[in-house]
């Protein structure tokens, strides 16, 4: 489980996401060495540091690395 404190608030509301959940996950995400976002709303990350797939191509990825 990913813990979400007042410094991944406040870094959240500096992101250029339009949607504030989503600049939270990514924000924590960043602080806990995640690769990946895992959504089926992938345009909402366009301009992540932290490249979202949907979980479909979750899968190819993670079938290619096998």
């Amino acid at each position: 489980m990913i813990g979400i404190d007042k410094e991944v608030i406040i870094e959240a509301l500096s992101t250029n996401l339009t949607d504030f959940e989503d600049s939270i996950q990514l924000i924590a995400s960043s602080y806990n060495g995640i690769n990946f976002i895992i959504t089926r709303n992938t345009k909402d990350f366009k301009d992540s540091s932290i490249k979202a797939l949907t979980p479909t191509d979750f899968i190819k990825v993670i079938k290619k690395k096998k």
